[in-house]
């Protein structure tokens, strides 16, 4: 069941199976003159921006980087070890004591600081898995000391949640496995399509452990209002609005999955996030917060941008976005030739447009398709 849901959450950038080092100049690695297999600067360690550097980069970046959740150190192998040995054996608690150390290693590291982006993100990922493991533990009812977790408001630190609840640490690591994405985000560089290329990947892994914790997590896990099934839904459309925005400035450098695509238009997005900020059972959480203040900043260029337009320019927009969310809500991954109502078909050996049932004019000219025997 572990492996089953772990092959779910875990997104196909981190499912790679072989490196492309050769042809892929966006590789995590590349093969240097003499040889040698090394990292490409992006994913290397210090020097890289850290979060002081983030703050400061966001206002230039014009993005949004959502603050990480702080958690009081806790040890975990000490529980979860006699909890093991008091259910089950000592000997059986021995065999399975390096999980438990790698479990606090890896709870350790993924506080640190001073680690890069990158590095942190694959720890709190690894971490993850591991929570995943020792799921089943949980909860610990007859453990005389159960591991308690503790948890802070990422947008309000005066607000915190104390739970012997193991989805309230799986919410809140995936809390921030979203917000390291949006900081490696507001860290590349949008001047370049590499930096662009990467800024729009880190973006969809956000939007996808929003997913994730929005899906599995945020209803088990109780806690402060920041891991809310409505903080999650206003979150997701922020990061959705800005990848919308990055590939309506950057359309050159997208490459889209299924032939041509025009890029979306996120002003209605940024929209909808703004009135969630404003009117409804988040505005007062909002009040000290400066989401509200970015959505109207992104409102208002927007409209510098498109007062001036004529109406055709109004319609293509608008276009822009239905196209948008039709491709998110339906995406076919190949042509149904079988199909009566598909549009090509095969006859004759040639796949030819399915006219099945209609007549379509261009230009003047009717083309006949199959027609329907008038009715009777």
């Amino acid at each position: 069941m572990t492996c089953n849901s772990l092959g779910m959450l875990i997104p196909k950038q981190h499912r790679i199976p072989y490196l492309d080092l050769l042809l892929s100049e966006y590789s995590s690695f590349k093969i240097i003159e003499d040889g040698k297999l090394v990292a490409n600067p992006w994913n290397m360690p210090p020097p890289y921006p850290t979060n002081s550097a983030i703050l400061s980069a966001s206002s230039l970046s014009n993005m949004l980087s959502i603050p990480l959740k702080k958690s009081e150190p806790l040890d975990l192998y000490e529980p979860l070890h006699s909890y093991v040995a008091l259910k089950y054996s000592e000997s059986e608690a021995k065999r399975v004591q390096d999980l438990f150390k790698m479990l606090r290693k890896l709870r350790n590291e993924m506080q640190r600081d001073d680690l890069s982006l990158p590095i942190r993100r694959d720890c709190l990922i690894y971490y993850f898995k591991f929570l995943c493991m020792v799921e089943p533990l949980f909860p610990m009812t007859n453990s005389p000391n159960p591991p308690i977790f503790v948890w802070y408001n990422a947008f309000n630190p005066q607000d915190n949640s104390s739970q012997h609840n193991i989805h309230l640490e799986k919410a809140s690591v995936l809390f921030n496995l979203r917000a390291i994405c949006t900081h490696i985000t507001v860290s590349c560089d949008l001047t370049t399509d590499q930096g662009h290329r990467l800024a729009v990947r880190a973006l969809n892994d956000a939007s996808y452990w929003f997913f994730v914790l929005w899906k599995f997590e945020a209803e088990k896990a109780s806690a402060t209002i920041d891991l809310s099934v409505n903080w999650v839904e206003l979150l997701h459309k922020i990061i959705t609005a800005q990848i919308a925005d990055l590939k309506r400035n950057y359309p050159h450098s997208c490459s889209y999955s299924h032939g041509f695509s025009l890029p979306a238009y996120p002003v209605s997005r940024y929209r909808k996030a703004y009135d969630m900020s404003t009117i409804g059972p988040l505005a007062e959480n909002l009040v000290q917060s400066s989401i509200p203040q970015f959505l109207q900043s992104k409102l208002k260029a927007f409209h510098v941008k498109t007062r001036s337009i004529d109406v055709t320019e109004q319609f293509l927009s608008g276009y822009c976005e239905a196209q948008s969310l039709l491709q998110e809500a339906y995406q076919t991954s190949c042509l149904d030739l079988f199909s009566e109502v598909g549009s090509f078909k095969i006859k004759d050996g040639n796949l030819v447009p399915n006219l099945r049932g209609s007549n379509v004019a261009i230009g003047g000219d009717e083309l006949a398709g199959e027609r329907r025997p008038p009715p009777q």
